[in-house]
């Protein structure tokens, strides 16, 4: 495995945390305000549980550039085929402490093993009656995974910055249920 990449980002939310931990629990809810995952499917029936798993639509990174974009358009369906990925990605719920902590781990499957895995985490604490919501995220792709390469300071920095818009629109969405 390449060496993990870790980073956080925090937000404060002007709500009670028994309400923000409700809401992200409910994880196929979290494509309402990150906007990388398009869909989450759960692969089993019954509440969601440490162990739940769901399989995860995902789009390309919003802030990244034109033109790598364009390179993904025709770069994964290339790989797909070569590595006989998966489409979608494999999230396992690893932790869900009411109003402390949820968190998952994900994994992109293909035929000879994971070609990218990451874990995230979003932890709570009470400020003043409102919410602190920290996102942890952890980058470890295989190193015979051709994504290894792409795990650099310029990645972390994006994914740094995107995860900072998805816990503002978070903010927003729980902040204006609660007015």
């Amino acid at each position: 495995m390449s060496e993990p990449r870790s980073f956080s980002t925090s937000i404060l939310i002007n709500a009670p945390i028994a309400k923000v931990y409700s809401y992200l629990a409910d994880l196929p809810r979290h494509v309402e305000w990150n906007f990388q995952p398009s869909e989450l499917t759960p692969l089993q029936t019954g509440p969601i549980q440490v162990g739940s798993q769901f399989s995860t639509a995902e789009d390309v990174p919003r802030d990244m550039p034109a033109i790598q974009k364009a390179m993904f358009a025709v770069f994964m369906p290339i790989m797909r085929l070569i590595l006989g990925m998966e489409q979608n990605t494999i999230a396992t719920v690893t932790d869900l402490t009411p109003d402390k902590r949820i968190a998952w781990e994900a994994r992109l499957p293909a035929r000879k093993g994971d070609v990218m895995r990451m874990a995230w985490a979003l932890e709570l604490a009470e400020v003043d009656g409102n919410t602190q919501v920290t996102q942890h995220g952890t980058v470890a792709p295989p190193a015979s995974s051709p994504f290894a390469r792409m795990v650099n300071d310029q990645f972390i920095e994006d994914r740094k910055t995107e995860v900072a818009g998805n816990l503002k629109l978070l903010k927003a969405l729980l902040e204006a249920d609660a007015a």
